[in-house]
């Protein structure tokens, strides 16, 4: 169960499994070592029904018929996004809500999920120009504004735009 994904093998015996529910049939007093493993991005974040719990493993002792479930997590990364220079303009994302005037404010902070693309837009006032660096895996630069685009959290990230006041 859980927001995450992730796989369970028993070290005695099969697994049948449909969707998200596996069954097995036991001898009386077999022990069972239930082992699971987190899909990318996922943690294993508990075990209930078990008789004893070592890390990623189960141990349950067939004394009796058991519901064994292991709860996966989908992991959450931060993505800061700051801004500098001596121009001015402000910085939204497509998601996580990322919103903010610089200089008036310097940063801002989401939590996603593993997975999420997010774009962000930083737009150049007062004549400024803007341009990111770090992180961005496309950046989309014009004369007022810069788009940094993350195809993939997959880990906690930090991004800058930089704000130059404009060129006489």
């Amino acid at each position: 169960t859980g927001t995450g994904s992730g796989n369970v093998s028993a070290s005695a015996g099969t697994i049948t499994w449909s969707g998200n529910v596996g069954i097995g049939s036991y001898s009386y007093n077999t022990s069972v070592v239930l082992t699971a493993a987190a899909g990318p991005g996922s943690t294993l974040s508990g075990w209930t029904g078990c008789n004893a719990i070592a890390g990623n493993q189960c141990s349950v002792i067939m004394d009796s018929s058991k519901d064994v479930t292991a709860t996966f997590t989908l992991n959450q990364y931060a993505l800061t996004t700051k801004a500098s220079g001596i121009g001015s303009g402000t910085v939204t994302s497509s998601t996580g809500g990322i919103n903010f005037a610089y200089p008036a404010a310097n940063t801002g902070s989401s939590l996603l999920n593993y997975g999420t693309a997010v774009t962000l837009t930083a737009v150049a006032t007062n004549g400024s120009t803007v341009t990111w660096s770090s992180n961005c895996n496309i950046i989309t630069d014009s004369a007022a504004n810069s788009v940094c685009t993350i195809i993939n959290m997959d880990a906690a990230k930090t991004v800058t735009a930089v704000f130059s006041a404009a060129s006489a």
